[in-house]
């Protein structure tokens, strides 16, 4: 069984206002999209101080600023979508929080997160190096 199909399956129905998970989803792609551009930028001038930078690492760096582009692009779709959503039209999130692997998205994506003081990019650059 997949991991959506098991995530389908959660019994925890958890309705809420579309426009609010989509607001969610928005802000994490924004976060997203800002430590692609950080994360581009080290390269970047990590690549420029080395005395011979090979094509592999150029297009890295430029498939970078592409995909920071291309999910700051989403994220403004998202808030286009969002916006035009009627107030009243609630979906189960329950399920879908179910399958999310990684606890602390999970957590940003679930309803408390809108009632978290805006903690932002806190987190950012914690990660466990394996």
């Amino acid at each position: 069984m997949t991991n959506t199909a098991a995530a389908m399956k959660h019994d925890d129905a958890q309705l809420e206002p579309a426009w609010q998970v989509m607001e969610r989803i928005e802000r994490e792609l924004c976060d997203i999209a800002r430590a692609i551009d950080r994360n581009q930028s080290l390269v970047a001038a990590t690549a420029a101080s080395l005395p011979e930078v090979g094509p592999a690492v150029l297009r890295a760096v430029q498939e970078a600023d592409l995909l920071s582009q291309k999910v700051a692009g989403i994220a403004e779709y998202l808030a286009a979508l969002s916006s035009s959503l009627p107030s009243d039209l609630e979906i189960d999130t329950g399920a879908a929080l179910a399958g999310v692997k990684l606890a602390e998205l999970g957590r940003r994506l679930s309803p408390i997160a809108d009632q978290a003081d805006g903690e932002g990019d806190a987190g950012f650059g914690d990660c466990d190096l394996f």
